[in-house]
C-alpha cells in the first residue's frame, strides 16, 4: 500500500504518524477496537511491541478471529490478489491451466493461527467465518453481538470491498499477465504505472457469471494443500471444517 499511495520514500514519517495516532486514541478511550485481517500478517516480534504498547495504557486485551475454511480462503485470497494486480497461472479463461502448481502463491492460515496462539495463548477465541457471515447483520454483527455484547440492530451497516464478478476476476488476471501491478523482484519492485483495472462498470453486466470460485480442474491443482490446511485448521482452533461443501465455477470458453 505504500508504494501504491506513493509514500514509501518517506515510511519513517508515515509510520511515526501512525503510531503518534494510535498513542492518541488510547490514551483518550475508555475500549477500543482495533480490527483488521492484516493485523494477523505481522511478525511475532511486531505483535508483541503492539501488545506492550496497549498494555502500557492500562488495557486488557481481548483477542477475537474469525477463521475461512482453507477452501474459501484460496478464493477470496486469490480473488483479492488479482483485483490489486497480482498473476495467477493457476486462473484461466478455459482451463488452460499448469500441469503443476507449486503453491507458493498461497499463504498457509495454519501457520499464521499457530503464530497467534504463541504470542496471545488462551486469551485468543476462534470463530468460524462462514458463521459469523449467516448472522442476519452479517460478520460485522456476529462481532457486535459476540465479542462486544451490544445489540446489533440498532447500527447502521455499510459494505466495502464487493466482489468481483467470476468473469471480472479471470479478466482482471489477464490483464495482470501482461501488466501487473509491480514489477521487479520482491526486494526492489516498484508500482507499475502501466497496470490498469478492469471497468467496474462493466463488472456489473457480468453477473451471470456468478461469484469467483475455482473451477473443478484448477481446484485439482489445490486439492492436497485444501486437505492439508483443513486437517491442521481442525486441530489448532477446535473448528471443523471438514464438512464444507466444495462448489466450483465452470470454465468461461
Amino acid at each position: 500500500m505504500n508504494k501504491r499511495w506513493g509514500v514509501s520514500n518517506n515510511i519513517e514519517e508515515v509510520n511515526s504518524s501512525y503510531d503518534d495516532q494510535l498513542s492518541d486514541f488510547l490514551a483518550s478511550s475508555d475500549n477500543l477496537i482495533i480490527s483488521g485481517e492484516s493485523i494477523s500478517l505481522l511478525s511475532k516480534e511486531s505483535l508483541l511491541k503492539l501488545i506492550n504498547k496497549i498494555k502500557y495504557y492500562n488495557y486488557e486485551i481481548k483477542v477475537l478471529a474469525l477463521v475461512r475454511s482453507p477452501y474459501a480462503m484460496i478464493c477470496s485470497a486469490m480473488q483479492q490478489s488479482i483485483k490489486t494486480g497480482e498473476y495467477f497461472e493457476l486462473i484461466s479463461l478455459n482451463d488452460c491451466i499448469p500441469t503443476s502448481f507449486s503453491g507458493k502463491q498461497l499463504h498457509l492460515k495454519s501457520k499464521t493461527v499457530e503464530k497467534l496462539i504463541s504470542v496471545f495463548g488462551k486469551s485468543i477465541c476462534f470463530h468460524s467465518f462462514d458463521r459469523a457471515c449467516t448472522h442476519s447483520h452479517g460478520p460485522v454483527g456476529f462481532l457486535l453481538e459476540e465479542f462486544l455484547n451490544q445489540d446489533p440492530s440498532i447500527f447502521e451497516y455499510q459494505k466495502n470491498n464487493e466482489s468481483l464478478s467470476n468473469l471480472s476476476v479471470r479478466m482482471q488476471n489477464e490483464f495482470n499477465a501482461v501488466n501487473p501491478a509491480f514489477v521487479g523482484n520482491k526486494n526492489g519492485n516498484k508500482y507499475n504505472t502501466k497496470f490498469r483495472r478492469f471497468p467496474l462498470k462493466v463488472d456489473e453486466r457480468l453477473g451471470f457469471s456468478g461469484k469467483f470460485l475455482l473451477t473443478e480442474v484448477e481446484y485439482g491443482l489445490v486439492e492436497g494443500f485444501v486437505k492439508i490446511e483443513t486437517e491442521n485448521l481442525n486441530e489448532i482452533t477446535g473448528l471443523d471444517f471438514s464438512g464444507q461443501s466444495l462448489k466450483f465455477s465452470k470454465p468461461i470458453f
